[in-house]
């Protein structure tokens, strides 16, 4: 029994995935042809949301436009945020940073854009990469509410334009700009601030349950074909600039699908594309439509609309993954519980090879209280099992 949602979807399958990335803070690079509106497609975001907006064009921005220029300082910071009273050299704030804070203060979203990436120097490049890994520029670090979001033309259309280098690219979900002539065609008639953006709450969902089913179809992938995970840097220069698959990408994408809804085919397939590239995204995406998720708070509220005796190995283990996810984070004694009678179910229909990996992580941190089901601990008896039986 599948339970997905069938309320009206708002936006395109790109505004939702590039939607549930802006929530879960993973960086998005947006592809697009000279001339089609990316500028203003952000300034309309910002303005009909009510957010701040910081633009930095790369062409124009060097090294120490992300790394502070070094100046004298009578103190000396510390990483908790104190100083003592030792002489040192800093890197002084660059004054974008701090206005993009100070935003934070007033906005309930920031987006730091910066248009035009791929036209930075080298130099800057690497520069600018400790600003989308670590979000550190100078001596501050960006608020929770800053999102990173570029721009660039494709490769053959970029004048004097060089390939982001792979450490760039890998951190980046790259996704090919739509263009929209009915907004276009509404925000010259009535002025960009006049186009209506849905919100972020509108485009996507944010669930726990469904965050744990989704993170289930990556890593039952990925448990399934594990040299998918990290076949290493693409040899041709123009994929490792884009999107492709590493630890790194895959975990962008699991933080990704946590807030597009399950049955959204459209945009787990654009997220997936974006984070992992075509490739790996295509393989993946045929796994995701291919085991029919089951949803794991209905199934820990009624373990019987599982069909354990029949369902395929790719499944079980899935929804196995999407339970243990769910209930460490609800980290109650209840859910534990309720987990194990989930899995004692499967035991009794001959399934408690798909159960044991799961089983066994819940067990390494079991909530005072809970116990084992009688029938678990018996189909368990060849590896290491709770004291505690029920």
């Amino acid at each position: 029994m599948d339970q997905t949602s069938t309320a009206p979807r708002h936006g395109s399958a790109t505004d939702r995935a590039v939607a549930a990335a802006m929530r879960a803070g993973v960086p998005v690079n947006l592809i697009g042809s000279p001339g089609i509106g990316k500028t203003a497609r952000i300034e309309s975001w910002s303005k009909s949301r009510g957010w701040g907006l910081v633009t930095l064009v790369a062409s124009r921005m060097d090294a120490s436009d992300f790394l502070g220029v070094p100046v004298e300082s009578p103190v000396t910071p510390m990483p908790d945020g104190t100083t003592i009273p030792v002489p040192s050299t800093i890197n002084a704030t660059p004054a974008w940073a701090v206005t993009a804070n100070a935003l934070a203060q007033r906005h309930p979203v920031v987006i730091v854009f910066i248009d035009e990436i791929t036209t930075c120097s080298p130099p800057t490049q690497k520069a600018l990469l400790r600003v989308v890994q670590e979000r550190q520029v100078g001596e501050i670090t960006f608020a929770p509410n800053i999102i990173i979001i570029a721009a660039c033309n494709p490769a053959a259309d970029a004048v004097d334009g060089i390939d982001l280098a792979p450490p760039m690219a890998n951190r980046f979900l790259h996704v090919e700009a739509e263009f929209d002539a009915s907004r276009w065609l509404d925000g010259m008639t009535a002025g960009w601030s006049a186009v209506r953006e849905p919100s972020l709450e509108q485009l996507t969902v944010d669930d726990a349950a469904n965050a744990a089913r989704m993170r289930s179809a990556v890593l039952s992938y990925l448990s399934r074909d594990r040299a998918a995970l990290n076949p290493g840097i693409p040899a041709d220069p123009a994929a490792a600039a884009g999107a492709w698959p590493s630890p790194r990408s895959w975990d962008n994408l699991v933080r990704t699908l946590a807030y597009v809804q399950h049955g959204d085919d459209a945009a787990v397939l654009v997220a997936a594309k974006a984070a992992v590239g075509e490739g790996a995204a295509t393989a993946f995406y045929a796994h995701y439509q291919a085991i029919g998720l089951y949803d794991p708070a209905a199934v820990l509220a009624d373990p019987s609309i599982v069909d354990w005796k029949t369902a395929g190995p790719d499944k079980l283990v899935a929804l196995c993954m999407a339970i243990t996810s769910l209930v460490v984070a609800d980290g109650g004694a209840d859910a534990w519980d309720a987990a194990m009678d989930a899995f004692a179910a499967s035991a009794a229909h001959g399934r408690i090879d798909t159960v044991v990996p799961a089983v066994q992580l819940l067990l390494r941190d079991q909530p005072r209280g809970a116990s084992l089901p009688r029938l678990l601990h018996a189909a368990l008896s060849d590896v290491a099992i709770s004291p505690t039986g029920r």
